[in-house]
């Protein structure tokens, strides 16, 4: 019941780190971008899910840089 626990906990502060390192402007136009690819805007979602992935990029990157 221990290793339960210990991996949800993991879970639980991967996803807190995911969300405190992406801020409002990563997961909302993560979401903005879901919704215009759902109404068949292309474009707009296209700008949205850029401005998710660079977000992304920059925790992803960081994450590299402090490893090294």
């Amino acid at each position: 019941m221990e290793n339960v626990y210990a991996f949800l906990k993991k879970i639980v502060n991967f996803v807190w780190n995911w969300v405190k390192a992406n801020g409002i402007t990563g997961i909302g136009f993560g979401i903005i971008g879901l919704y215009y690819l759902s109404v068949g805007n292309g474009f707009l979602a296209g700008i949205g899910f850029g401005v998710f992935g660079t977000r992304n990029w920059d925790w992803i990157l960081n994450g590299i840089k402090e490893n090294d």
